[in-house]
């Protein structure tokens, strides 16, 4: 069993005509998936509760250092939740590609459409400048194989 090493998770952003671009000095990402569920029970179901599964909701947060650069960073972020501009993710292990760029074969990726929730930047004094956004599902989501 080989253990990902999180470095190699990248995410990819894509809106409107553009290629997919990863996140620029990232440091971490996070997806959360998770699935409501409905209450079935009724007189007959006795004592313990019934439940069916409900709506799927996906959302993740990614983090990483600011830099004045052409990469997808905190600037252009901040335009795309400024814009509520939908976008398509792409979650994608990266470890065995040499450039970044989702590998043919890789073992994982997962993608659907997203809209920026929330940007936040943190400047310190005498310390990196970071920051931290936030998004959620806005259309289809699944995890794929490639």
């Amino acid at each position: 069993m080989a253990v990902l090493n999180g470095t190699s998770m990248l995410v990819y952003v894509q809106s409107g005509s553009e290629g997919f671009t990863p996140i620029a000095q990232a440091t971490s990402h996070t997806l959360n998936i998770t699935q409501a569920s409905r209450d079935t029970s009724n007189k007959t179901t006795g004592k313990f509760v019934d439940r069916a599964t409900g709506r799927i909701d996906v959302t993740g947060t990614a983090e990483g250092f600011c830099t004045h650069d052409n990469e997808l960073g905190y600037e252009r972020l901040m335009k795309l939740i400024l814009d509520r501009t939908e976008c398509k993710l792409l979650f994608a292990d990266v470890s065995s590609s040499t450039n970044n760029a989702p590998a043919t074969g890789s073992e994982f990726y997962a993608s659907g459409s997203f809209v920026f929730s929330s940007f936040d930047l943190s400047a310190p004094q005498e310390d990196n400048v970071t920051y931290s956004c936030a998004y959620e599902l806005a259309g289809e989501f699944g995890l794929f194989n490639q």
